[in-house]
């Protein structure tokens, strides 16, 4: 088979971690397959450890820039001969010359206005191409099977069109030498025990609550909250929530390198990842694979992803959260329990075999 992903746009995280391991396992896991990435200018450089299978081809822009899945890529699929194309981030083309696969993972229609984050008009447009990628794709592949419910439910997508394909931990974090935990403690200021969010501060995330109930479980002062991704955007929070994000407890270090990060989850009390909602819950795995203890949300894909590994709490209810921090530091054996239960099941999940069940979808999809 030759498989080409749609790429216009840099995404270093997100679907650009994803594709970079996902190529990884389809190398080990289909080394007679071609893979092409169809991209614009330097959008897929972060791919430039790719395996020897997999080539890079630049297209031209389109404007407007919807035009370029229509206008651009379909006719250079069909000059490339690809036998299929994988979509991402809800897009698909209108009518193009291969089948079509769609990883569907974010659908911000679903979401009550005031946690989306976005546009009326992105709400609309999104909700539109969705209805099109159920009426359209050969196949359609989602992350978890929380993600899979609400999908059905939203759009009326059922096996075997819609599949779940479970994601995987990045293979290259594990625990990190005590000497290079204090190193990156020390290169970011972290004097303080801390517990640890990583990602995105969008409002889907909790980060108010979870402040308030870090807050409650260290009266004492003794602890730091880090939280490290984009700092918080004051527009997307209620003006109730504004106050939250401030103190002398919070650490927001914006940007952490991939490099840092086995050690920051290392030198943690707790991964702290009790959000509103996630289609995954990656930092869990890769919190299991640092040895990283975890709290995160009772419900959804994130208990999904746990899998009885983790401390649970509800978002809603800032009690439930500090109390779960609060038992997880009190307990001297807790925290090792935690980290030898995430140990196994962070070994659930591989990129081996998300490659395998990806592929055996690309030929389900061609054989319709």
């Amino acid at each position: 088979m030759r498989i080409a992903f749609a790429v216009p746009d840099r995404e270093a995280y997100g679907f650009g971690a994803y594709l970079r391991l996902l190529l990884a396992g389809l190398s080990e896991a289909g080394p007679a397959h071609e893979y092409v990435i169809f991209t614009i200018g330097d959008a897929a450089d972060h791919l430039h450890s790719r395996p020897p299978n997999c080539r890079i081809v630049r297209l031209r822009p389109a404007r407007p820039r919807f035009r370029w899945r229509n206008h651009v890529l379909a006719p250079a699929c069909a000059s490339e001969r690809v036998d299929l194309v994988h979509f991402h981030n809800n897009t698909i083309w209108k009518r193009g010359p291969v089948p079509a696969v769609v990883s569907l993972q974010h659908y911000v229609f679903a979401y009550p206005p005031e946690e989306a984050a976005v546009s009326w008009f992105e709400r609309w447009y999104v909700k539109r191409l969705c209805r099109r990628i159920a009426r359209d794709a050969a196949r359609v592949t989602t992350i978890s099977e929380a993600s899979a419910r609400d999908i059905g439910r939203l759009l009326g997508l059922r096996a075997p069109k819609l599949r779940v394909i479970p994601l995987a931990g990045d293979p290259a974090f594990g625990p990190a030498p005590a000497a290079e935990v204090e190193r990156v403690k020390a290169a970011h200021g972290l004097r303080k025990p801390y517990v640890l969010f990583p990602g995105s501060l969008g409002i889907r995330k909790n980060v108010p609550n979870m402040i308030r109930a870090f807050r409650s479980f260290n009266a004492a002062g003794d602890h730091e909250f880090v939280l490290a991704g984009d700092p918080p955007k004051a527009f997307s929070y209620r003006a109730e929530d504004l106050g939250a994000l401030k103190g002398p407890d919070l650490r927001f270090l914006g940007f952490v390198p991939d490099a840092d990060l086995p050690a920051l989850y290392g030198g943690a009390r707790a991964l702290f990842y009790v959000t509103s909602y996630e289609g995954f819950g990656l930092p869990i795995l890769d919190a299991f694979a640092c040895g990283c203890p975890v709290v995160t949300t009772d419900r959804g894909a994130t208990a999904e992803v746990a899998g009885g590994a983790a401390l649970l709490a509800d978002p809603d209810d800032v009690a439930s959260m500090s109390g779960a921090l609060r038992r997880l530091c009190s307990d001297p054996a807790l925290p090792a329990e935690l980290r030898a239960r995430g140990s196994v099941r962070a070994r659930d999940f591989s990129w081996r075999k998300t490659a395998e069940q990806t592929l055996e979808l690309y030929r389900e999809a061609l054989s319709r």
